[in-house]
């Protein structure tokens, strides 16, 4: 039920540390021992405390450098600043342990007064911080241990809640360094601008992921965003989070996608454990909750992930292993990853199902970040707080009762490492805690002085730091490693080895064609993957010819590699190979949304060989258009078969003006040649006026009664032109059309004369009746002459749910909003206070349960699930069975009270007129993915949007009390408290 939209709002931390049957004062700070003995672990792998405090305070993100040291980001002045009014207080921490003791225990504050910071990452002779609203390179150039030097490197992040700001910092193989964007901005209508300082460069960013080269200045936008925590596997595939949503997977890269702007491509986005808040399995017991929501049990705090990059802790080196922080349940839950196709899909361990990987007892304990640790070890970083929740997000009751404990724990901190009794690599690589720091400073030392040896470690962190030393090394020094570097690019034992060292010589500028055509026949599929990416700037006949070989590759990211890389070479044989993809993998979205966004290269090459040419679909027609102009459309329309009499041209006709209307360009113009025009421009226009003519007689003869699939295409290209709209009107309003595709046409095309096609409503029935509304809402022309309908009774007020009229209510158009207030009459009640007050006597009425499932079946499954049934727009409200009923009846009746950024919705108007309300699920360079109500996501293509609204409020609308009365809310209440129970036995 649509009753929890705060829950669409959790921050990363989302934790409010209480015993439900205790007091905020009854849980006590355990001292580091007293925490570990409450720390439960698989059998077989141990739990050591590396660093606490006084060394080490509030830790959030970490990393080690080339002398075994380890520097950590602590969010000393979280939540609300050192002041509670904001005063910086972040600091940079350096660890070492100089006595050997196998514990960091001498610390060196090396930086302070830093905004909120988030991320770290060694880099040279200092280290890369992101403190919103800059990402700095801080050094120490007197050698006393602090950073004397500050440098803004880029700034202009967004700087709203302090737990969705900038942070990462994750090091890729190709010399990029990688970073998550936090959250969605506010105001998605106005980009967040991001100046890069070193080159005064100005980038629009949005709410995207991007990437970096600290030395140079550049930044690229990639597909986002993330929450706190971006990462990626041995291989370059790049993981991302978000607090309700433990795992994701980005299939498609911005950097590709946006080479085609004429064609929206998937979300780019896959999920790999859901459903939304997915179950957790704690030691600790179930906290009390402050919000409008309970989601004890499940995720609401995901953060700080990771892909475990070593093969010290499990034996099994066909899978990939990931780790979630959870710190509102205390715990690191792991998951196992597979192949499957372009993406993977995950599971959880059978040893793990009493309790997650990392779970502990202690109240306090909040793991915040996991990371593979130099010696193979898995570390995380525990902030150790009573409460890491911003208090922003807090209803007044909680603010209240939490408002002495804001920072309690300020002087705490700890790092766990995470070990297995024996190593699973077979070497001798496992030492027990009092060896750790040695064992690091060993590993680390050795690899900065011998960095094409470390290439070879099984330890991905130590590969990444051993190439980093390679790519910073003078040429003069590094002259006599190339050659070393290239022999384990063909010859390295592991293909994380081969794969590392052949990005290495890419980054060092040494890469040969030869080279990468030699990779690109790596017995291993996903060294074959890298060679792709790395080859794709050699343009040589004999890297296109070995890569176009791999067209038919049994491996699927191969293959998904592959679209994605022929887009950068322009030869015949890229083309060939590009077109033989794209009909192969037409049925499969991610391959083929891949093949498009490399279309936009090779435009007409891709049409006209009979032995390759692909089907044509309205994509590719896009792509063709969008690059081609009349070239284009002449040679579609010369693609035709004598065979398929008039249909091939009709389809291609309504291809082509389809195309036109979504880039919004007239298409009148389309049959007209003026004087002076060129032979092409004469030609498109005698052809395009032939076949319109054409159409005109088809859609007035029996012919089209019996070709109902292939009216369509007819009546399409007749309402795409001005000059025969009329006719295509007059045949949609006959019975020849299917009531779903007479809906899509009516959608898209019905404009001003929307009010025509409400001619099939008095046959419709009710499920037809709330498509063809939702059709008459896309358009201002067509919402008003619905409305009108209304107000003389033709149709009813019943047609209308509260999230509609709620959408009306706040429409963009001032015309449709005052005719929607005078429509649904809504003056007796105007303030929310008021609304609750009303429906005040429900608290005090016995609900019943059945009844209340019938009002759940009407009012909320549209965007919530619950018991396998309804949609997962919304949270699965499966566990607000221990919410009080008060805080259930001010959620359903008030659920805009806090909204936070990523689920307010929008009002998007297309250039067509079209228009569309949801919030917007993710976004890359040329195109946003929007979710409606009734588990709809769009693909809208920002060359089509005309305004992207804000309308303030969440998605849930205001407004259900209208189809409620206190006993209907007392019934929706009990069967929401009674079914979540027995759902979640």
């Amino acid at each position: 039920m649509t009753i929890i939209t705060s829950l669409l709002a959790l921050v990363f931390f989302i934790v409010a540390s209480l015993n439900a049957q205790q007091p905020a004062t009854a849980s006590k700070p355990l001292s580091p021992q007293e925490s570990l003995a409450k720390i439960h672990v698989p059998a077989g792998f141990n739990v050591e405390l590396v660093a606490a405090e006084p060394q080490v305070l509030d830790p959030v993100a970490f990393d080690w450098d080339d002398k075994g040291r380890m520097w950590v980001v602590e969010m000393a002045d979280y939540p609300l600043g050192m002041d509670g009014k904001g005063k910086p207080g972040g600091r940079i921490r350096m660890l070492s342990d100089p006595d050997a003791s196998g514990r960091y225990t001498k610390g060196t504050l090396f930086a302070d007064g830093l905004n909120f910071p988030t991320g770290i990452l060694t880099w040279r002779d200092g280290v890369l911080v992101t403190a919103a609203p800059d990402i700095l390179f801080l050094r120490d150039t007197d050698g006393d241990g602090k950073a004397d030097v500050r440098e803004v490197l880029y700034t202009g992040f967004f700087e709203g809640n302090q737990q969705l700001r900038v942070n990462g910092l994750r090091w890729g193989m190709d010399g990029w360094v990688y970073c998550a964007a936090g959250a969605h901005n506010a105001n998605h209508g106005s980009q967040t601008k991001i100046t890069c300082k070193r080159t005064g460069a100005v980038v629009q960013l949005g709410s995207r992921d991007f990437r970096i080269r600290p030395d140079t200045g550049a930044l690229d936008p990639q597909s986002g965003p993330s929450q706190f925590g971006r990462c990626r596997d041995d291989w370059g595939n790049w993981f991302g989070v978000q607090n309700s949503w433990p795992l994701w997977h980005y299939v498609l890269q911005d950097h590709y996608i946006r080479r085609n702007p004429h064609v929206a491509p998937p979300d780019p986005i896959v999920q790999l454990v859901g459903p939304r808040n997915p179950k957790v399995w704690p030691a600790s017991t179930l906290e009390k909750r402050f919000h409008s929501f309970d989601q004890s049990g499940h995720f609401t705090s995901a953060c700080g992930i990771e892909i475990y990059r070593d093969r010290l802790l499990f034996n099994d080196a066909d899978k990939t292993h990931a780790f979630t922080c959870e710190p509102f349940h205390n715990l690191v839950q792991h998951h196992i990853l597979e192949d499957d196709g372009v993406t993977f899909k995950a599971s959880r361990d059978p040893a793990e199902k009493e309790r997650d990987f990392f779970a502990s007892e202690d109240r306090w304990c909040r793991p915040v970040m996991a990371r593979t640790g130099p010696d193979g070890a898995l570390y995380i970083a525990d902030m150790y707080r009573y409460m890491i929740e911003h208090p922003q997000w807090l209803p007044q009751g909680g603010k209240d009762e939490l408002l002495p404990h804001y920072r309690e724990g300020d002087d705490k901190g700890r790092i766990w490492r995470v070990t297995h009794s024996r190593s699973s690599r077979g070497d001798e690589a496992h030492l027990s805690a009092e060896g750790a720091t040695s064992q690091i400073q060993s590993l680390v030392t050795s690899a900065a002085t011998d960095p094409v040896r470390a290439l070879s470690s099984a330890n991905g962190w130590l590969r990444d730091k051993a190439q980093m030393t390679l790519i910073w090394k003078d040429e003069k020094d590094r002259k006599d490693t190339n050659g070393a570097v290239a022999a384990l690019a063909t010859t390295g034992k592991t293909p994380q080895t081969r794969a590392q060292a052949a990005w290495t010589l890419d980054c060092l500028g040494q890469m040969t064609s030869a080279l990468a055509a030699k990779l690109l026949a790596d017995e291993s599929p996903r060294v074959r993957e890298q060679a792709l990416r790395i080859a794709e700037k050699h343009e040589s006949r004999e890297v296109i010819a070995a890569a176009a070989k791999l067209v038919d590759h049994a491996d699927a990211k191969v293959r998904l590699q592959l679209a994605c890389s022929l887009g950068e070479w322009r030869s015949h044989a890229a083309t060939t190979a590009l077109a033989r993809l794209i009909e192969a993998e037409k049925d499969d979205l991610y391959l083929s949304g891949a093949a498009l966004s490399s279309a936009a290269t090779h435009g007409l090459g891709l049409v006209g060989d009979p032995g390759t040419q692909p089907e044509i679909s309205q994509e590719l027609v896009a792509t063709m258009c969008g690059a081609g102009g009349d070239q284009a459309i002449l040679r579609l329309f010369g693609l035709g078969n004598v065979a398929d009499g008039p249909w091939y041209e009709i389809e291609m006709l309504r291809n082509v003006l389809r195309t036109m209307k979504h880039q919004g360009s007239a298409t009148d113009h389309l049959t007209v040649s003026e004087n002076g025009s060129s032979a092409e421009s004469t030609l498109r226009a005698a052809m395009i006026k032939n076949w319109l003519a054409t159409a005109s007689v088809m859609s007035k003869s029996e012919e089209i009664l019996t070709q109902p699939a292939k009216a369509r295409n007819v009546i399409e290209a007749l309402l795409l032109h001005p000059k025969h709209r009329a006719e295509g009107l007059a045949a949609l309003k006959t019975n020849v059309l299917s009531l779903d595709v007479f809906i899509e046409l009516a959608t898209e095309h019905a404009g001003e004369d929307a009010a025509a096609l409400l001619v099939r409503w008095p046959d419709a029935t009710p499920a037809t009746r709330s498509k063809l509304l939702s059709a008459m809402l896309a358009s201002n022309q067509g919402t008003i002459a619905v409305l009108e309908r209304v107000r003389t009774g033709e149709i009813t007020l019943s047609s209308f749910d509260a999230s509609t009229q709620s959408r009306l209510l706040k429409h963009p158009s001032k015309v449709v909003a005052k005719l929607a207030d005078v429509v649904f009459s809504r003056v007796a009640i105007s303030k929310r206070a008021d609304v609750i007050a009303k429906f005040k006597p429900a608290l005090t009425l016995k609900g019943d349960a059945k009844n209340g499932e019938v009002v759940f079946s009407q009012l909320c499954i549209a965007c919530h699930a619950l018991n396998g049934k309804g949609i997962d727009l919304g949270p699965n409200l499966v566990s607000v069975r221990a919410h009080p009923a008060d805080k259930l009846l001010n959620s359903i009746l008030d659920p805009s009270a806090n909204i936070e950024p990523g689920f307010v919705a929008y009002f998007c108007t297309l250039k067509s007129g079209q228009q569309f309300y949801g919030c917007i699920a993710s976004e890359t360079a040329n195109s946003i993915t929007l979710k409606q109500a009734g588990g709809i996501s769009t693909n809208l293509l920002r060359s089509e949007i005309a305004s992207l609204k804000s309308a303030n409020v969440s998605l849930m609308p205001d407004g259900l009390e209208a189809s409620l009365t206190p006993q209907s809310l007392a019934d929706v209440i009990a069967f929401l408290k009674g079914a979540g129970g027995a759902s979640s036995r």
